[in-house]
């Protein structure tokens, strides 16, 4: 009896071909689940960036007003109570002078985005340590201490001094927010068009999963095909 070749071939074409478009969809799906995350997490951080830069911003111009009047353009000198009073009132009325949503952004700058997080450190960290010297502490922010901080003042040349020293730390928070937004634009768009595959990886790719399908077929099947 003649040995057709044929008969060989083509259960293991017709075989491979299944091996490999369920090793296609399934490497699709795994792609998809790993994108959508990936973009999800983009989108988030997006926001958080916007949020919390432009608060920042915010808070440190109401910060730099709340010391200007008090001060009476620094001709006079201030007290952390003063301060903290118009703090709370700016509170009240929707201001919130609130450094966690900072540090929040910050931590998950330092776990997702090393490159990202020097820059933080570099630019924003001391803005935020500059701030906290007028925020009371949380165990004196209320009215049974305020005594203890009418003992704490600056005088007026402390105050214009903690004001200059305010805006220099503030001046790049705009050009900060444009250009963390745009890196966390740009990693979006990469995502979402990624490079396309040229033909020799394409090859690469397929000679790779085909050699896989060999070394995994049942070493039964290999016996049967050697004989």
């Amino acid at each position: 009896m003649l040995f057709n070749w044929k008969d060989l071939i083509t259960p293991i074409v017709t075989v491979t071909a299944v091996w490999l478009g369920a090793k296609l969809a399934l490497s699709n799906d795994m792609r998809k689940n790993v994108l959508k995350l990936e973009t999800t997490r983009l989108e988030r951080l997006a926001f958080e960036c916007d949020s919390c830069v432009n608060n920042l911003h915010m808070n440190c111009m109401r910060i730099y007003k709340i010391i200007e009047d008090l001060s009476g353009e620094y001709t006079k000198r201030i007290t952390l109570a003063e301060v903290t009073q118009c703090l709370k009132k700016s509170a009240e009325a929707g201001t919130v002078i609130d450094t966690e949503a900072g540090q929040q952004f910050q931590n998950t700058l330092e776990l997702h985005r090393q490159a990202d997080f020097e820059e933080w450190k570099r630019l924003i960290l001391p803005l935020l340590l500059h701030i906290n010297k007028v925020l009371a502490s949380p165990s004196l922010a209320n009215d049974d201490c305020t005594k203890e901080l009418s003992r704490l003042y600056w005088k007026p040349e402390q105050a214009k001094s903690y004001n200059e020293e305010l805006a220099v730390l503030a001046a790049p928070l705009p050009s900060y927010r444009r250009q963390l937004f745009k890196r966390i634009a740009d990693d979006y768009q990469a995502l979402l068009h990624p490079a396309p595959l040229n033909i020799w990886v394409i090859t690469r790719k397929t000679c790779h999963s085909i050699r896989d399908f060999f070394k995994y077929i049942p070493l039964a099947s290999r016996n049967n095909m050697h004989q």
